[in-house]
């Protein structure tokens, strides 16, 4: 409706302007007419007055002299003019009212249509905006949810990275200590492999002196067997040759080496000849 008031007003301001314009035409018109009769006293006729040398003449817009009378013809024809368009633009306002009108209702209906929309978007984006503020806040609570989480997350894998440099110092530690271990028992294997193999030395040493040892006394058991017989008259000398024979058996069961076995059977020769050649001085 206010497009249908604004053509109204712009109309009838035209109409105005003209209507206006029209009167002031007619007030030129009067003014003219009375400075005609003025200025036509003394004479018989307008027509006199007018086709006179003194008649009252005025320029045109374009220059050209006119008469009074001409004026005047001008100006109704001007007059006429006016009224014709007063006339022809209230015909035309009349024929645009009704098209006007139906067009202020085609757009009435259509802001009407437009205004629905647009209430409706606005209702849909009402809703939009609650859905959004709502997931928004469902987001927000998912991330407060998922950082608390996160965290937790950070500070088990913390501790665990912590429970594993520890088990790791432990390992090392333990590695360590195994290690040392591990060297310290061969070191000791050494040793006592070292020591097994004195030992075996030893033995396969005493083995031997002992098998010289006993084979010397087998030979000089022979021989004090030998010389017992030639000498049973000498107990004494018998009794003492036993305790040495007693004494070389302590000695080989003591691990004596051979050599004293031979100074020992050296000697035992010795007084074994001593023995013979006391006999011998005896017989």
């Amino acid at each position: 409706m206010s497009v249908h008031r604004l053509v109204n007003s712009r109309a009838a301001d035209a109409v105005s302007a003209l209507r206006g314009a029209c009167a002031e035409l007619d007030r030129s018109l009067n003014s003219t007419r009375e400075s005609s009769m003025l200025g036509g006293v003394g004479n018989q006729s307008n027509d006199d007055a007018t086709s006179s040398p003194g008649a009252k003449r005025r320029r045109t817009e374009n220059g050209d002299v006119l008469t009074d009378g001409e004026t005047v013809r001008e100006l109704k024809v001007k007059l006429a003019q006016c009224r014709t368009k007063i006339l022809a633009l209230e015909a035309q306002k009349e024929m645009q009212v009704p098209l006007l009108h139906r067009e202020c209702i085609h757009k009435d209906q259509k802001i009407l249509e437009l205004t629905k929309e647009v209430e409706k978007i606005g209702r849909e984006k009402l809703a939009a905006t609650e859905q959004r503020t709502k997931m928004e806040q469902e987001l927000t609570k998912e991330r407060a949810v998922h950082q608390s989480k996160q965290q937790s997350h950070q500070r088990e894998i913390q501790q665990l990275r912590m429970r594993v440099d520890d088990v790791e110092k432990s390992r090392e530690s333990s590695v360590k200590e195994a290690e040392q271990m591990v060297w310290r028992e061969k070191q000791r294997r050494l040793k006592e492999e070292e020591v097994a193999f004195q030992n075996e030395r030893l033995l396969i040493e005493a083995k031997t002196g002992r098998d010289e040892a006993i084979s010397k006394l087998h030979l000089a058991e022979q021989a004090l067997r030998k010389e017992k017989d030639d000498l049973d008259h000498t107990q004494e000398e018998n009794k003492r040759l036993a305790e040495e024979v007693s004494q070389l058996k302590k000695y080989i069961q003591d691990h004596e080496w051979a050599s004293n076995l031979l100074e020992n059977g050296r000697e035992l020769s010795e007084k074994m000849k001593i023995m013979a050649e006391w006999d011998v001085e005896l017989n």
